[in-house]
């Protein structure tokens, strides 16, 4: 019986070529059944829509709190994780940027960094001479402090990477888009230690769940390229 049901599922997910027309909890029936082939997913697929309170949240939660829910081995734990982890990839590929020319660029590119992250992290994005992304890495994990980030550390990945300019990008769980005061402190040692190697800050991205805020609008620079000016000004006078 649980057979013809999965044949079913899979049947309708080729005819449709894809999940439209599928609820969540068959999406994730259809999905269980690849690491659970002798057992009737429809009850575990239920189970963790009720504990997590939906499908999204179900394909971001951690490994080790997926095998405390009954019927969920190892094995489905990293399947559901694995799952949630490439829609989050794709969510980034998918924002089309070659250049980051604006704040407004680089709030679009940072804001899917970020995508279901529960706990603050710091990212860095090295742009070469054209504007173009060339890497893109976390640097820190937790509140933006003097202790978690040292500002060494992302010149000395610019320089590895041979970056021309660089965009700091941290985000807020808490949804509060305004920079405290520990932000706007390590931006400004970030700027000198980059500045000591020659290499341009183009900006700060805060962004919290469905919002981004950028240092550069806040500083009322129309452009990346006025910034660029300025720094090579203050770089030329000291």
């Amino acid at each position: 019986m649980h057979e013809g049901h999965r044949e079913r599922l899979r049947a309708t997910f080729i005819e449709q070529d894809g999940i439209n027309s599928f609820h969540d909890h068959q999406a994730l029936e259809l999905l269980l059944t690849f690491s659970l082939p002798r057992i009737d997913t429809n009850p575990i697929a239920h189970i963790l829509l009720d504990r997590y309170g939906s499908l999204k949240e179900v394909l971001n939660a951690s490994v080790h709190d997926l095998v405390k829910v009954p019927g969920i081995g190892i094995k489905t734990a990293v399947l559901l994780k694995l799952t949630g982890e490439l829609s989050n990839r794709m969510a980034v590929q998918e924002v089309k940027i070659n250049k980051i020319k604006s704040s407004a660029d680089a709030m679009l590119y940072c804001k899917p960094l970020f995508k279901n992250c529960k706990n603050e992290v710091a990212i860095i994005v090295l742009l070469n001479k054209a504007r173009e992304v060339i890497h893109t890495e976390k640097i820190s994990t937790g509140t933006l402090t003097r202790s978690s980030l040292h500002p060494r550390q992302v010149a000395e990945c610019a320089i590895r990477h041979g970056a021309y300019s660089v965009i700091l990008a941290h985000n807020h769980p808490s949804g509060k888009l305004t920079p405290s005061a520990e932000d706007v402190e390590v931006t400004k040692r970030v700027i000198n230690a980059l500045a000591a190697m020659e290499i341009n800050f183009n900006d700060h991205i805060i962004v919290s769940e469905n919002d981004a805020y950028s240092c550069l609008q806040d500083c009322c620079l129309s452009s990346l390229e006025e910034l660029e000016q300025n720094q090579q000004t203050v770089s030329k006078e000291a």
